[in-house]
Parts: structure tokens; sequence; C-alpha cells
């Protein structure tokens, strides 16, 4: 999946929004204040929390030989935990996908179809097992389009990292992540300037307020169903 590259615009866009999409995956309604650390935890309430890989990839899975028969009788395991801690499923899935996915595979809706089978296949899960948690099994089996957003986010993120971090060694996200993440960081600033502009702000070409942004993500993707 080759792309066209993050260009210094892209780049510095995605750097704007980067904390306000990562506290609202994290449910964090309240940026910290002036002088107060970002711990990293997850808010109370946050939905959709699981321990996650942190690095999940093809080359991290192994599969038993019978997936190749029936997906009923396969057994899958993951190795090279890096990252794990706690934080929303839809960030494994996005790493999964941006990572390992081909376009075709993703393009034309099907990353919507992939998103929703694994929330199927969580919420099954969760019911067999009784609730992972306090709010019980139907804790994310919520409607496509809830789990949607929250897949944008998480690929916004994804986006993000690969852009600072591996910018260095040789490696770009891929053309579906940047055009995911660049619509959902084009979004939230709108949203913010629209917002300071009607407050009268001096400035609203450059809504560099966190409390903006992270009322402008919340707005773009509400917790709602």
């Amino acid at each position: 999946m080759g792309g066209p590259g993050v260009t210094r615009d892209r780049s510095g866009l995605l750097a704007r929004v980067a904390k306000a999409v990562d506290w609202r995956l994290r449910g964090v309604r309240t940026p910290p204040r002036a002088g107060e650390a970002d711990d990293g935890r997850l808010a109370a309430g946050a939905s959709g929390w699981a321990l996650l890989h942190g690095d999940l990839k093809a080359p991290n899975l192994f599969f038993s030989p019978e997936a190749a028969v029936s997906a009923s009788a396969a057994a899958a395991a993951a190795c090279d935990f890096q990252y794990t801690g706690p934080g929303c499923v839809m960030l494994d899935v996005a790493y999964l996908l941006c990572n390992s996915g081909r376009a075709e595979q993703l393009a034309d809706g099907k990353d919507s179809e992939l998103v929703a089978c694994y929330v199927e296949e969580l919420a099954r899960a969760r019911e067999r097992q009784g609730g992972l948690h306090a709010d019980g099994a139907a804790a994310y089996s919520y409607t496509m389009a809830r789990a949607h957003r929250e897949y944008r986010l998480a690929v916004a993120d994804y986006a993000r990292f690969l852009a600072g971090w591996c910018r260095t060694r040789g490696r770009e996200p891929p053309a579906y992540a940047i055009e995911i993440a660049c619509g959902v960081a084009k979004e939230v600033v709108a949203l913010a300037e629209g917002a300071e502009a009607a407050a009268g702000a001096d400035d609203v070409n450059d809504p560099s307020d966190d409390s903006s942004l992270l009322n402008a993500v919340w707005l773009a993707f509400p917790d709602a169903g």
C-alpha cells in the first residue's frame, strides 16, 4: 500500500490535532490544567477499552493449520507485545488493517465491513465470558456507525504516530491511512475555527487551544451510538 507521503503541511495538520484525538480515544473531556502532566490513563467510562497489543500486524500473528480449512476451528496467537496497555480496542484494529491490509481489501467500504465483523466477534466473545468489565457484554456491541467513528480516530492516531516516529526510518503511512487521518484533522480544525470565530477569538486561523480542539473532536466524533 504505497502512498503520496506525508508532506510538511500534512504532518503539521496531524500534529495539530494529535492530543485531541488521543484524549478522545481515552474518553477525556477536559484537557489537563496548565502545568499538570498528562498521565496517559483512560478516563472513567471510556468506551471500548481493552488490553491492547500495541503493534498488531500480520508478522506478529500466528494461526493454526486448521484456519486454512475452517474459520470456526481456527486458533490464533499473538507475539511481540511491545506497547501493551489499556486503550480503545479500535487502536489494535486500525494498526492491523493499516499495517497489513491491502488497498483493495480496504477500499469501497470494505474497511467498514471488517470493522463491523470485529465488533460483532468482540460482542460474542464478551457475552461468552460474561462481560469483561462492569458494563457487561453489550459495552462495545454498539452500532456500526459509532464503531467506525472511533475506528477513523484510531487510524488518525496511527498515521500521526507513523508520520513522526518512522520519518527517519524510511517508512510512511499508507495512502489509505493518510486520507482518513487528514480528513479527520481537517474536520476537527474547521469546527474549532468555527467555534472560535463565533466566540470572537482574535486568531481563528490557529486554534491551538487544547480545549477548543478537544471540544471540536467530541463534536465531530460524539460518544453516542
